[in-house]
């Protein structure tokens, strides 16, 4: 592997590795160089190269870009590029490579080259002056990203020339550092002196000064004033890494829940992967994806909201580490740029949830209650009722109940009236109004007037007939609806 020196270090790099961590438009792999498009433009032509390998007329890292906007991206080293593909600076860039890779010995023993010493100070917030020399408020390049002004305003960006100032700010509020992103092209860098990114999580300013409890985590500062301007709460990785303080400084906060949306490529998958190693168990999760486009902002520009939305809505919740996933398979034909368009695999606990939810539709499949329902016409039975105040039942012809398909029937006979309303009978099945009903009285010619009451009384209302002294009994056969 090329060696590369950092901070007085000479350390042993793998340069195509992390170069194909990253999706490049129109590659072409060589043994010594890499041709592709600009990742600092929107290119569509090999413009940029990169080396692999040592050569004769370049050293391993050093690239080139024939296209570029600007001089500070039309050549540089391979910290320089890494630190832009991470989306994170060149501090944080030199730190991942220390930490991945140690030059070794051909014994296989640690070599260490101390470098020269120097005194180490505690990264300070910066002075609100850095933003003296910008330009504050709404733009037209980040209205044109979908960005409404209201966002812009409560995300304190401005102009800083051919670039839009983005300040990074503490949770409690105090200026961190200050992204610059040029308004042609995709080239950014950060303001000298700022603390490191690796260090920081955008947005937890708002997080502490608005309590939000629920949001999206996602990775640029733009994706995240995106989802903020489709109304969901939002923060930023900053890049495509994610470590141990990150984790923490979300722990420690106000969120409770946090739904997962990273970029639509190979970083943003190993991105995802991260943030749900260092969070579960700290805080709720849920994993959303966008699947047709590279990011958030770019289906806003697509879509508009409620793209956005739908992605939040259908994100799923993590229930821990080996289920609750969705997972997305593409492919590419060989000697082809040309991906699929991304399927969905179906998962174990994902078809048995929608074998579940489909059995336990109690609308459309029959269940043993129904079957008993159907068929209690034919298997009812007849009950002696109770009677009260004073009724007495009929040897001959007893008052009797019976309940099938959601209507009790009486019949029978009984005597001994009681005074007018005063109820002969209490039942558990009780309809939904009050019924009123007439049945004949038996001994002289006539009517008896009863009411089935909501609280399942049997009231009797008095009567009517020729001879009021001769009746003996009333007489009923009689449906009456529960429902």
């Amino acid at each position: 592997m090329p060696i590369l020196t950092m901070n007085g270090r000479f350390v042993d790099v793998d340069i195509r590795y992390e170069l194909e961590q990253f999706d490049w438009t129109r590659p072409t792999w060589g043994d010594e160089r890499l041709l592709a498009a600009s990742p600092f433009r929107y290119d569509r032509t090999p413009s940029f190269y990169v080396y692999l390998e040592d050569t004769a007329s370049a050293k391993a890292g050093y690239w080139g870009d024939s296209g570029a906007y600007d001089e500070d991206f039309a050549r540089g080293g391979f910290v320089k590029l890494l630190a832009f593909l991470r989306g994170e600076t060149e501090d944080d860039a030199i730190d991942y490579l220390l930490e991945t890779y140690a030059p070794a010995d051909e014994g296989g023993r640690l070599t260490l080259r101390l470098p020269k010493l120097k005194a180490v100070t505690k990264p300070e917030p910066l002075p609100e002056s850095v933003l003296a020399d910008t330009t504050p408020g709404p733009n037209a390049y980040l209205a044109g990203r979908g960005i409404t002004d209201s966002v812009q305003e409560e995300a304190g960006v401005a102009l800083a020339g051919n670039a839009v100032a983005i300040p990074w700010r503490l949770p409690n509020g105090r200026l961190a550092n200050v992204k610059y992103r040029a308004t042609k092209g995709k080239a950014f860098w950060y303001v000298k002196g700022g603390m490191p990114i690796r260090y920081l999580v955008y947005g937890m300013d708002l997080v502490y000064a608005q309590r939000i409890k629920s949001a999206v985590i996602c990775e640029a500062e733009i994706d995240a004033m995106a989802w903020r301007s489709a109304g969901i709460p939002a923060i930023g990785t900053g890049g495509s890494t994610f470590n141990l303080q990150k984790a923490d400084i979300i722990a420690q906060s106000p969120i409770e829940y946090l739904t997962v949306v990273t970029d639509n490529d190979k970083a943003g998958e190993k991105l995802r992967q991260e943030i749900e190693r260092y969070l579960i168990g700290k805080v709720r999760l849920a994993h959303g994806y966008i699947t047709e486009v590279k990011d958030a902002d770019e289906l806003l520009i697509k879509r508009g909201t409620e793209a956005l939305r739908d992605v939040y809505d259908r994100a799923e919740v993590v229930r821990n580490t080996l289920s609750g996933r969705r997972k997305f398979i593409r492919n590419k034909v060989a000697s082809s740029d040309s991906w699929t368009s991304w399927r969905e695999l179906e998962s174990v606990e994902g078809a048995q949830s929608k074998v579940d939810t489909h059995a336990n539709r109690t609308d459309i499949h029959v269940v043993q209650a129904d079957k008993d329902k159907w068929n209690s016409p034919w298997v009812a039975t007849w009950n002696n009722v109770t009677l009260i105040n004073g009724a007495q039942q009929n040897a001959s012809y007893p008052f009797k109940f019976s309940v099938a398909n959601n209507e009790i029937k009486l019949r029978g006979t009984f005597g001994s009236l009681p005074a007018a309303g005063t109820s002969v009978a209490k039942f558990t099945y009780k309809p939904t109004q009050t019924v009123d009903f007439v049945v004949p009285t038996i001994g002289s010619y006539g009517t008896a007037r009863f009411a089935f009451t909501i609280d399942g009384d049997l009231r009797f209302d008095g009567f009517s007939a020729t001879d009021s002294a001769s009746v003996t009994r009333v007489s009923f056969n009689i449906g009456i609806p529960l429902w």
